[in-house]
């Protein structure tokens, strides 16, 4: 028999039985109608279905040979498309619904309909491990053997879990209303991110200013090159590989981490930050190489320009001892300055394009000490840099506040997918 039933380990009270497992044929007709008289242009893009960005960012495109167009599968609101190729270190397919507008997609895609069932519990279920985890299974390798393919019959033998419709209906219902807190709280920690974002314009254009507490104006900025008040210091080359999250007595700052995962103002006690190996030598390393409090950590090597020269503020180190590596520069203050003002500097929309601007190399880039020592800002008083540091900090205490909500509540949904569907 080709239906099997099972039960989910989380289920509402008031259900009970065994669920049916009906395969995707059963329930589903594969779209194979064509644009042939290229009356839609409405592309929608291969980045919207492969998850990188919201659906709502598929877009009209103009086409110039709209003939192009007559071999796209038309694809209709509430239709399903599927991406059967996709890197092989990756969770296997990207299905999405498009919830947006009738469109066209290449027909190296996998359009689908059902025929029955509730919409909205399907997309729940393509979210589940089990999916992901079924898909692994049937995968094959391709001829470039970094991708995977699933061929057209092995999907439509996909097993989908079918309880009866009123269970479909809660289940899909309590799980969008979870969508909804997690949408709110996307939306919320977008608009502070936007709010920090133009203030600190406004702030380092100097179009906002700060008073002291009696109300008086601060003094008037002061133009400067970045090697005026920074002296640079030599960083290890130790790669990833001497590198350990178990045990050590040195920790060690990979540039990747300064792209990917550190918080601008780091604190060595919030941030997960590996162990240089025992067997490292660390004997040609000076006592000035170790990082110190209000030291920036510039990352000097990145593949695209919004990471490059990327920067961290060291404002805790727990007397810890931490050690900046490969593809790094250590910055370190030559006069006086408020704890945290530099990594709020370094994300000014002025420094960034000057930096962007110096960086040199094709596939990878790359900054000079001796180039980013002569690029200029404008500097407050330390009163002044204390206000801004305190006051962008307290946007940051919101938005990680939001941030840690928003995962939260991601991994509770992960946990209750695996939980209620089988």
């Amino acid at each position: 028999m080709e239906d099997t039933k099972k039960v989910p380990l989380l289920r509402f009270p008031e259900f009970s039985g065994d669920w049916e497992v009906r395969k995707l044929k059963k329930i589903a007709s594969k779209i194979n109608s064509k644009n042939r008289n290229c009356t839609l242009t409405n592309v929608l893009t291969n980045s919207a279905i492969q998850g990188i960005i919201n659906q709502d960012d598929y877009f009209d495109r103009d086409i110039a040979n709209k003939n192009n167009l007559g071999g796209y599968y038309i694809v209709d609101i509430n239709d399903f498309i599927y991406n059967p190729r996709i890197s092989s270190n990756a969770l296997v397919g990207s299905l999405k619904k498009n919830n947006n507008v009738k469109g066209v997609m290449s027909p190296l895609y996998t359009v689908f309909r059902f025929k029955k069932g509730v919409l909205s519990f399907f997309e729940q279920y393509f979210e589940t491990v089990h999916w992901h985890r079924y898909m692994k299974n049937i995968a094959n390798t391709g001829a470039r053997h970094d991708r995977l393919n699933i061929t057209n019959d092995s999907f439509f033998d996909l097993p989908l879990p079918y309880p009866f419709m009123a269970e479909q209906q809660k289940i899909a219902g309590f799980l969008t209303k979870i969508d909804s807190k997690i949408e709110q709280l996307s939306k919320k920690k977008k608009l502070l991110e936007n709010y920090k974002k133009g203030v600190m314009q406004k702030i380092f254009s100097q179009e906002l200013r700060f008073k002291d507490d009696k109300g008086n104006s601060y003094p008037d900025w002061e133009e400067k090159k970045l090697g005026d008040f920074l002296t640079f210091h030599m960083t290890n080359s130790f790669s990833r590989s001497l590198l350990n999250y178990e045990s050590g007595k040195i920790k060690n700052i990979h540039y990747g981490d300064i792209h990917t995962k550190f918080k601008s103002t780091f604190d060595i006690l919030k941030e997960k930050v590996p162990f240089l190996n025992k067997s490292v030598d660390i004997s040609k390393i000076s006592d000035d190489c170790f990082c110190q409090t209000s030291d920036l950590i510039i990352a000097d090597a990145s593949e695209d320009y919004k990471d490059i020269g990327k920067a961290i503020e060291i404002i805790n180190l727990d007397n810890q001892k931490l050690l900046a590596g490969l593809h790094t520069y250590i910055a370190r203050d030559k006069i006086k300055f408020a704890l945290g003002f530099k990594s709020y500097l370094f994300k000014s929309y002025d420094l960034r394009l000057k930096i962007m601007k110096i960086a040199t190399g094709i596939s990878v880039l790359g900054i000079s000490k001796t180039n980013l020592s002569k690029l200029k800002v404008f500097i407050p008083s330390v009163e002044e840099q204390q206000k801004i540091a305190d006051f962008l900090t307290a946007i940051d205490k919101k938005i990680n506040f939001v941030e840690k909500q928003l995962n939260y509540t991601k991994n509770y949904k992960q946990g209750l997918l695996q939980k209620m569907f089988v």
